[in-house]
Parts: C-alpha cells; sequence; structure tokens
C-alpha cells in the first residue's frame, strides 16, 4: 500500500527538516547515504566525494530507484526502506542497517563529507539567484554565457506565475547541461516579456558555477515582480519526457 498516489515529478532534493538514513555500502566500504525527510517530500542519495567513482556509480543507480518509488506513489520514508536487505551488486553497493536520524541534512552533509566546503552552495548563499532584481549585480563574464538551450533527454521544470496566471516554464535537462525558459503561449506578451529576466538570471547561475539542476532548484521562492512573475518556495518540480513534450505544455 502506498502513501500517496502516484506523480511524475521527482521527490525534491532539499529539505530542512530532520532526515532519516541508511549507508550505502560496497565492498565493505561507505560510499554515500541514500536519506529521506521525516517531514517534507524529499529524499535522495548523498555521495561520499573521498569515493569518487563508486560513489558516482552508487548515485545514479540509487535515484533511478528512488523515481521508481516516486512513481508508484511511495513517500520518501516508503522509498528508502524499500530496498534495505536488497543483495549488493558490483556497482551499487547495498543498505546497511541501521536506520539513523540526522537533525537536518546539513549535519548528514557533514558526516558524509566532513569539512568540505560546497562552493557552488556558497556562492548560492552570497549571490542568490534573482539578486539582479534586488539591486546586486550578478557576476558575469565580459561575453556572456548561456546553457544549452536545446536537449534530448527529459526535462525538469517549474511553472512561472504572476498570481494566478502562469507565463512560462523554467527549465532543466535531467540528464546533460541544457536549461533555459519557456514563455507560455496563452500568456502572450506578457509571457514574453518574462522570458527576458528569466534568462538573465540562468545566465548568472551558470557564472556562478551552478549546474542546470541546481539552478533551476535554487530558483524555487523567487518573490514574485511585475515582469519576471515569481515561484513560490513551495512549488513542486515536475517532469517532462522531452522538451518538445514542454513545449506542447507550454504552448497548449
Amino acid at each position: 500500500m502506498t502513501g500517496r498516489k502516484p506523480t511524475g515529478e521527482p521527490y525534491s532534493q532539499r529539505t530542512n527538516g530532520p532526515v532519516r538514513y541508511y549507508a550505502i555500502v560496497r565492498d565493505g566500504k561507505t560510499v554515500g547515504y541514500l536519506w529521506a525527510s521525516v517531514d517534507d517530500d524529499a529524499a535522495s542519495c548523498l555521495r561520499r566525494l573521498a569515493k569518487k567513482e563508486e560513489s558516482l556509480r552508487a548515485y545514479r543507480v540509487w535515484n533511478e530507484r528512488l523515481k521508481e518509488s516516486k512513481a508508484l506513489g511511495l513517500t520518501p520514508l516508503q522509498a528508502l526502506r524499500r530496498w534495505v536487505g536488497a543483495g549488493e551488486s558490483d556497482d551499487h553497493g547495498v543498505l546497511v542497517a541501521p536506520e539513523r536520524q540526522a537533525s537536518t541534512l546539513t549535519e548528514l552533509q557533514e558526516i558524509a563529507n566532513p569539512g568540505h566546503v560546497d562552493r557552488v552552495e556558497q556562492q548560492r548563499r552570497a549571490n542568490p539567484l534573482g539578486s539582479w532584481r534586488r539591486g546586486v549585480p550578478p557576476v558575469v563574464s565580459y561575453r556572456p554565457r548561456d546553457y544549452p538551450k536545446t536537449t534530448e533527454a527529459p526535462v525538469r521544470y517549474v511553472p512561472v506565475t504572476r498570481g494566478t496566471t502562469v507565463l512560462g516554464y523554467l527549465w532543466a535537462s535531467a540528464a546533460d547541461d541544457a536549461a533555459s525558459y519557456l514563455y507560455r503561449r496563452a500568456a502572450g506578451d506578457d509571457g514574453v516579456n518574462s522570458g527576458v529576466p528569466w534568462r538573465k538570471a540562468l545566465r548568472a547561475a551558470l557564472d556562478y558555477g551552478m549546474t542546470p539542476l541546481q539552478a533551476l532548484h535554487h530558483a524555487i521562492g523567487t518573490p514574485e515582480d511585475d515582469r519576471a512573475g515569481g515561484i513560490p518556495a513551495d512549488t513542486p518540480v515536475s517532469e517532462a519526457p522531452s522538451l518538445a513534450a514542454l513545449r506542447d505544455i507550454a504552448g497548449a
């Protein structure tokens, strides 16, 4: 029995509350941690950076398992416990009991990678996405760079709204370096005009060193303004099977 209706949206990878977790062990060594939020719809795999290659292989497999669990309608904690005791493979390891709890995700990150400083997170806090709209100039190169605007991979996206009107969709590839903004045809000129500031924000995120998915998740919670709209903090991330599918949604 599942805890909720199946959905195409992945679990969030961010939470401010306590998390439950298991060590992921491969060949007798901990290569990462699978965690789930106690309170929120969040779950993910946290790599141990000291085990770079092994943890990367584990991350790919366990994240796919979390996607599968989400599609089945499982809560994060049900997804976490679903694989306990599953047989070990050469690629991804096995979850090893006991189940433990950390008071915050930050605490678990310190357990996984003691003393590690996440430069992207530091830059994110010092130069929040959207700061260009609050009078703080973004860090930009002499020749502005952009994420690639096309991809053959599935894309994750969030609606950009002004009041009750959806102006467009901010999206990022789930598998490569592409990200951009699609205005919603039904929003007319307001939708078209909203795209300029969001593309500037993505450009700033790239110069800050963010991956497309980091930029997408960081944009959630951007306050609304008259031109660009905004993304409420409780906005879920959805996934489309392709950029063409998202274009169909934007053009509907």
